[in-house]
């Protein structure tokens, strides 16, 4: 990206703060090259930020960003496939614990990995959807189009299922979607059946989240088929290679994980078993 499309893209992006547009704009700055920074008050002292360090807490009680704008931006800015090949989008759920913020409003019990041995491994804290670009060619880094925390009165399926709701009538073509495990689900299958979009979700299956939509056991497989009948199920080793034709990517043996790996997992070798390690897939041929 050249000086001059940079400073088109601040251009938009301050545009799309419609209330204090300029403390806002500082924070993203701030953010943005302050690596550092582990408060609000150190956000304050980088060098990008020009205002007095009341300015962050202003922005932030303040300030009001147009979300309808900003993901039009965040969309126009992704990049686009090379030519015969689709959009690839990953969508996934991650926590941010807060043990310690007892009047952060609306925390709940999110997952937190590496506790001792014989903690619970949840705490309290917020959790996110995430809506992404996987690039190619392979890179570790993916465009955002839209993340918005995961409020107590929702689940990440019926938020994610939002999210691509909003998107994509957004987007020029037809994407791929990648889901992991958690979104395997009849709860989304139901959500997302009529949305266009071609999707590569782990172990079509019953959860809690079925459960507490109140879906039996024994009707989960029917229902999936009904909700989704251009569903197949496929081993991991050929779900991958359907998503590396589709964003022309060639994996060979020993290369190393893509990143899609976190909601295709890595389990790409033999020895796969039939459930956990298949599956479901639409709209790929």
């Amino acid at each position: 990206m050249d000086r001059s499309m940079l400073c088109l893209y601040r251009e938009k992006l301050a545009r799309c703060f419609t209330r204090a547009q300029g403390a806002l704009g500082d924070l993203c700055d701030a953010l943005l090259t302050d690596l550092s920074a582990r408060s609000l008050i150190d956000l304050a002292q980088a060098a990008c930020f020009q205002r007095r360090w009341s300015s962050v807490y202003a922005a932030l009680a303040d300030g009001q960003v147009d979300r309808p704008a900003l993901q039009r931006l965040f969309v126009e800015s992704a990049p686009r496939p090379a030519a015969g090949h689709r959009l690839v989008l990953a969508i996934d759920a991650s926590s941010i614990a807060r043990p310690e913020a007892r009047t952060a409003p609306d925390r709940t019990l999110v997952h937190v990995p590496n506790l001792p041995a014989g903690r619970a491994p949840v705490r309290p804290g917020w959790a996110f959807s995430a809506v992404v670009v996987v690039p190619t060619p392979v890179s570790s880094w993916t465009h955002i189009l839209d993340n918005q925390r995961i409020p107590s009165t929702a689940t990440a399926v019926s938020v994610a299922a939002q999210q691509l709701r909003d998107l994509l009538p957004l987007l020029p073509e037809r994407p791929i979607g990648l889901l992991d495990g958690g979104y395997g689900t009849v709860s989304w299958v139901k959500a997302t059946a009529q949305l266009p979009v071609d999707q590569l979700v782990r172990n079509i299956g019953y959860s809690n989240e079925d459960e507490r939509d109140g879906t039996s056991r024994h009707h989960r497989r029917g229902a999936a088929r009904a909700a989704y009948p251009g569903r197949c199920c496929v081993p991991a080793v050929q779900a991958r290679r359907l998503v590396a034709a589709e964003i022309g990517g060639r994996r060979g043996a020993g290369a190393r994980p893509w990143p899609g790996d976190r909601c295709l997992g890595r389990r790409d070798t033999g020895g796969l078993r039939a459930g956990r390690d298949r599956w479901a897939v639409s709209g790929l041929h």
